[in-house]
């Protein structure tokens, strides 16, 4: 059994690049409230040793500018 960890590159002004095991990236699909539009948006890896947790901040709708905020979980995911 083998450890996942999250790599952070530090500098003098703070965290400059983070990176995380190429297996837990994941992709979510939301719809735009306003233009209903499709996007697609990158879950942020949360800490959890029971479970996959991930973080999605507000996003930009591709088509339209508007600022949306993601619905609770669960969410759909992205092909």
């Amino acid at each position: 059994m083998g450890f996942e960890a999250l790599v952070l590159i530090v500098d003098g002004s703070g965290i400059i690049d983070r990176g995380w095991p190429e297996g837990n990236l994941m992709d979510f699909e939301f719809v735009c409230g306003r233009c209903g539009a499709d996007n697609v948006v990158w879950g942020e890896p949360v800490a959890s040793w029971w479970s996959q947790k991930y973080r999605v901040e507000d996003f930009e709708c591709w088509c339209c500018g508007t600022t949306c905020t993601p619905h609770d979980p669960p969410w759909t995911p992205a092909d």
